[in-house]
């Protein structure tokens, strides 16, 4: 059996690279990236005059290591994988007088010292800023356009060879101007928040969320999709292509075969963005074209946005930078705000270029796979990957007919590769010396070092970090708190069951990730620190992102409820992954009535205003509601109390009552109490009809409606549909309070009518008071079959003899409706043209038919509620 030994590859410290390929690496990548990663290190630094020189770059173990090289230093040796059997300790930093000496007398040191100066001097940023914006981005992008547009399958194995070193010369020359930009952030940005750690005591992360918005790149990919979904707002027979059940290819080839506005969108955003790699930079890993369902949802998810008239948070930046500047000392606050200006000027320039150069690698990617089907579809390889262990001269040969490597010797690489894969390598190999102190450099270079080491401590994160077992705790980079269901993505295969609103939690992101930026909420990664791609997409989105934890993938079980704190740096498990939150769970045996499981509280519990509770816990009737507030929709203001809380006050503890009776003590009585179960009312289980609600609650009743609430989640009844829908777990029961209208009007209104489904209109039944009446039976509603445009289809006038009404004194009561009012109609067509016009809405913003509870009180309309139709849920 094969055994591999972790050593260094030579002398010094070698770190992992943990971002760009965490897997085993390809020889043909390696082959390419290496040469261009390590000429452009090198041109960088000698551009900014800093006194690190470049890396040296090997593999251990199929995996990337890197070394630094000093300035001037002697080179030191490199042994691979024969190391000398007695090597040397870490040496130790130079003497100070012996630097100083050095960058006098040494040539290189020498010209370091004056670049250095003159870097800071003329702000030599401004022009590596000014020749990409006006020189380099548009022919590259250009290129990458001619590149893209070749048809792979028209060319014969000759022209395929030269498009393959076309590609492959691309990707060359953009990886090396991807990595003599690299430098520029660390120099540019580092000193900014070198300077502010400096004059105020802030941290890294307070000074970097002054960045937010100052890189329009990265939002790169999910900008074109939202373009898309304003395209398809204007062509209703293409959104509906978009939103059918249609396999994603199909959707995507119609509508890249559309004219108009669509199909240029469409195509356009396929062209820059389809080739870019997902999940690594290597040939193997899955490009966004592979993943066409991930492409669809996030289009979907953008219709959803603009459905639901979704802003953009305010950004903090102006803000934050206010309040930080007043901490920065008087004579300092001219430094600051040059210093700013030119971090702004500069700052999205890397995230720029490394779009376009994933683009570039994905081209590359692309003629590499294309040449290893063809080679093995004549028998010169055993598999279409195989060839991907080969180099650029071995695969051009290949492709023109030689017949080595052997398929045998191809397969050989690619299992050894495939048994490295599954090792598990340490972060670091070997010992490196320490660097000299600052005070032992030139000021100039000086201030270049302490710039180029912030930044590097910022981009990778804590280089040594003690992990909790059990906590998750890491760097927070965007403020706020979100709470949602933890989609664990090891491998893009995991990619397809990302939802909207989900926390995404990984090992690291790229700027490809940015197709799944419309459908998360927020964002938790192991590795990466404040200025890694992660921590800039969650600030320039303003959504909660929490980098460098280490554990997540571990501690965090996929489907979980996790609260995800962006200024503490915290993810906490609200509770443990279940089928009414994830995936049907297999059905479960029938529920022992005489030992139901009682949802137990996990956490404090929150009581928050209706339109704040979006997080999953408030129950899926509250987080609706707060979605049509969001919107503007009509839905009359109140409070949500989440499971927990609703746990603990039924259970009687004083502070969770306490809690309650100051969130309502401004809301008038009476009120209604409202069921939100956590699970309810989704496109597979609606619960109408399953859960109480309580209405004309007064002040002293307020306790036991909710008790009353939440024990219907426990009836005989309740617990079967449960069963029936596969939704596992002990029932876990919001609550929501709102102040009970005075109806003259209430009905229900189906979007699309369940009983016809073939039939055009949407169906309205309407009573005199509350709903009530019609709920129970006690009434003939009026039945409306309506257009969508409003037009009254078929109009049955019912038989409303009897309507429910709240009572001054609390509750309700029957009331008769005597004479020609039982036999009028509530409803008129100006009345019912709003209704429709509200179900229209209520479709575009959750995204399909609804179920929806409305009332008409002083004159107005009002949504009480807006649930999935289900199929059969109705009948």
């Amino acid at each position: 059996m094969t055994t591999t030994t972790w050593h260094a590859p030579g002398a010094g410290e070698w770190k992992r690279d943990e971002v760009h390929i965490t897997t085993a690496v390809t020889r043909f990548f390696s082959g390419i990236a290496f040469p261009a990663q390590m000429e452009g290190f090198e041109r960088g630094f000698a551009y900014y005059g800093v006194p690190l020189a470049g890396f040296d770059m090997q593999t251990v173990g199929g995996r990337i290591y890197m070394r630094p090289r000093i300035a001037g230093a002697p080179p030191q040796p490199i042994w691979g994988d024969r190391p000398p059997a007695k090597m040397k300790g870490p040496g130790k930093a130079p003497p100070k007088l012996i630097m100083r000496l050095l960058f006098k007398l040494h040539p290189e040191l020498r010209r370091r010292g004056k670049r250095a100066a003159e870097v800071w001097r003329d702000r030599s940023w401004r022009e590596m800023t000014r020749r990409w914006n006006d020189e380099l981005r548009l022919p590259q992008i250009a290129r990458n356009r001619e590149l893209t547009r070749v048809d792979l399958t028209s060319l014969d194995d000759k022209a395929l060879a030269v498009h393959v070193e076309a590609a492959t010369e691309n990707f060359h020359n953009m990886f090396i101007t991807h990595f003599t930009h690299a430098p520029m952030p660390g120099v540019v940005v580092g000193d900014f928040v070198a300077d502010v750690i400096e004059w105020t005591g802030a941290t890294a992360g307070e000074v970097l969320r002054l960045l937010q918005g100052a890189s329009p790149a990265s939002r790169a990919g999910a900008v074109e999709a939202a373009k898309i979904a304003a395209a398809l707002v204007k062509e209703p027979e293409l959104r509906a292509i978009v939103e059918s059940t249609r396999p994603a290819t199909e959707i995507l080839a119609a509508l890249r075969g559309a004219s108009g506005d669509v199909g240029a969108a469409v195509s356009d955003y396929l062209e820059v963005h389809g080739l870019r790699p997902m999940a690594g930079l290597d040939i193997y890993h899955a490009l966004v074209i592979d993943l066409p369902d991930l492409i669809v949802r996030g289009v979907r998810a953008e219709l959803a946005t603009i459905d639901a008239g979704d802003v953009a948070p305010i950004n903090p930046a102006d803000e934050l930078r206010a309040a930080l500047r007043e901490r920065v000392p008087a004579d300092k606050r001219d430094a600051f705000d040059a210093s700013y200006a030119e971090v702004l000027s500069m700052y999205g320039v890397r995230d720029d270029d490394v779009g376009i150069t994933l683009w570039s690698a994905g081209i590359m990617h692309r003629s590499v796979r294309e040449a290893g089907r063809r080679i093995a579809q004549r028998g010169a390889a055993h598999d279409a990957s195989h060839p991907y262990d080969t180099d650029l001269p071995e695969l051009v040969a290949l492709l023109r007919g030689a017949s080595t490597p052997s398929a045998d010797e191809l397969r050989a690489r690619s299992e050894e590769r495939a048994r490295l894969d599954a090792l598990d390598p340490p972060s670091s190999l070997g010992v490196g010396s320490p660097m000299p102190s600052l005070d032992s450099f030139p000021p100039a270079v000086a201030r270049m070092q302490r710039a180029v080491m912030t930044f590097i401590e910022a981009m990778d994160g804590r280089a040594k970090v003690a992990v909790t077992a059990g906590v998750v705790s890491g760097t927070g980079v965007s403020g706020g708190i979100y709470e949602g269901r933890a989609r664990v993505v090891r491998t893009p295969a995991d990619f397809d069951r990302l939802e909207r609103g989900d926390v995404l939690v990984t090992k690291h992101t790229s700027p490809a990730y940015n197709v799944l930026l419309p459908l998360i909420g927020a964002i938790v990664t192991e590795r990466g620190g404040l200025l890694s791609h992660a921590a800039i997409v969650a600030r320039e989105y303003g959504i909660a992102g929490v980098v460098d934890t280490r554990n997540a993938l571990t501690v965090i079980p996929d489907g979980a409820i996790v609260r995800v704190d962006g200024t503490k740096g915290t993810v906490d498990i609200v509770r443990a992954p279940d089928a009414s939150v994830t995936a049907p769970a297999k059905r479960a045996a029938a529920p022992d009535k005489s030992a139901i499981a009682q949802y137990q509280a996990v956490a404090a519990g929150s009581v928050v205003a209706l339109r704040d509770a979006s997080a999953l816990g408030f129950g899926g009737k509250a987080k609706a509601l707060a979605a049509a507030l969001a919107a503007r929709l009509p839905v009359p203001d109140g409070v949500a109390l989440d499971a927990d809380l609703v746990a603990r006050v039924v259970a009687g503890e004083v502070k969770a009552r306490e809690q309650l009776s100051a969130a309502v003590a401004k809301l008038p009585a009476p009120w209604a109490v409202r069921s939100s179960a956590v699970g309810e009312d989704s496109a597979q289980a609606s619960f109408a009809g399953q859960h109480s609600t309580v209405l004309g609650v007064r002040p002293d009743e307020l306790i036991d409606a909710i008790a009353a609430v939440h024990a219907s989640a426990y009836t005989e009844a309740a617990l079967a549909y449960r069963q029936r829908m596969n939704v596992g777990g002990p029932p876990r029961m919001g609550v929501v309070v709102q102040t009970l209208l005075q109806p003259q009007v209430s009905g229900v209104m189906f979007s699309r009518d369940p009983s016809a489904a073939k039939r055009e209109g949407r169906l309205i039944e309407a009573t005199w008071g509350l709903g009530e009446a019609l709920v129970s039976g006690l009434v003939t509603p009026d039945r409306y079959r309506v257009a969508a445009d409003g037009k009254v289809l078929e109009r049955a006038i019912g038989d409303k003899d009897v309507a429910i009404e709240a009572q001054d004194s609390g509750g309700t009561a029957e009331v008769a409706i005597g004479g020609e009012r039982a036999k009028t109609a509530c409803l008129d067509d100006a009345r019912i043209a709003e209704l429709a016009q509200l179900a229209s809405r209520c479709e575009q913003l959750f995204g399909g038919p609804q179920d929806l509870e409305w009332a008409v009180a002083n004159g107005q309309l009002h949504l009480l509620q807006s649930r999935p139709v289900t199929t059969g849920a109705h009948s």
